[in-house]
């Protein structure tokens, strides 16, 4: 008995592996543009354009923020891939790196931009969903404390 229960699993197990996730795959493969909004005080909203295995646009905007106190955020960024134990740090290709040093001002009512190539850093990246983390912070004017704004992204 508990081997046919074992092989009925298996098969079901099998069925899902082969037929069904890659169809569900198929379907959601693309650019995932999920804005994460964090404080309405703040009103960032953050998207991503022109995603490819090799970088992408972040685009932010505050149309809808309560405080015109401008923001700023600079090249930096972590990136990190799903996996079946969760989001794990994508690796670099190389050990010691740094960013420079330019800060993006995000104001109200005026969308920024910020063009990410992560190719000397990680490579090409493979097929699955990831996500990148930004650090918000006030405008020097203002102490700082930073803000992290996620965006998820899908790679095909």
């Amino acid at each position: 008995m508990r081997q046919q229960q074992f092989l009925i699993i298996s098969i079901i197990l099998i069925v899902l592996i082969i037929i069904i996730i890659p169809s569900v795959a198929l379907i959601i493969c693309g650019n995932m543009e999920e804005p994460d909004q964090i404080d309405l005080k703040w009103g960032i909203v953050q998207s991503v354009e022109n995603v490819t295995p090799t970088g992408l646009t972040i685009v932010w905007n505050r149309d809808n923020a309560e405080n015109t106190v401008d923001l700023v955020t600079g090249e930096g960024y972590n990136l990190e891939k799903k996996t079946l134990f969760g989001w794990r740090t994508v690796p670099t290709i190389i050990e010691e790196y740094g960013v420079n040093a330019m800060g993006y001002l995000i104001t109200v009512h005026r969308d920024g931009r910020q063009e990410i190539d992560w190719e000397w850093l990680y490579g090409e990246l493979t097929k699955g969903t990831y996500r990148i983390w930004k650090t918000i912070s006030l405008s020097a004017a203002l102490p700082q404390t930073p803000v992290w704004v996620r965006v998820l992204l899908q790679i095909c």
